[in-house]
């Protein structure tokens, strides 16, 4: 979904590079206080993807693949953080750090619910 959000911004937008907001969600073993903590560990995380014509769409998607994996170290840092650590090496334009934001929720609906139900 990012890689397809990417490409899709690049052309909209009409830049070789994008910049987008993925919120995460998920709850890591080796955060301190993380298994006594209540509530959820929701965050965003920016996702820089530079689009190169010249690569094999393939090559590029599991590049996009690794760079999201490697993000997930950082789930639990705040955005705020992010900012302040990518002022001077990200260049900000009047609208902000993010072209837009994706929100894909992949939770596994409950079976109590009933094929019935969600078909309307």
């Amino acid at each position: 979904m990012q890689g397809a959000w990417s490409l899709l911004l690049g052309r909209m937008l009409n830049k070789s590079a994008v910049c987008f907001g993925a919120t995460t969600s998920g709850r890591p073993a080796d955060l301190a206080g993380s298994d006594s903590t209540v509530g959820l560990f929701i965050n965003t995380l920016p996702v820089i993807s530079t689009l190169d014509n010249e690569q094999l769409v393939g090559q590029w998607l599991k590049a996009r693949q690794q760079d999201s994996m490697q993000s997930r170290e950082f789930e639990h840092t705040p955005l705020y953080q992010i900012q302040k650590l990518a002022d001077g090496q990200v260049s900000f334009d009047q609208q902000g750090l993010f072209d837009s934001l994706l929100i894909f929720e992949n939770y596994p609906i409950s079976e109590s619910l009933g094929a019935d139900e969600l078909d309307g």
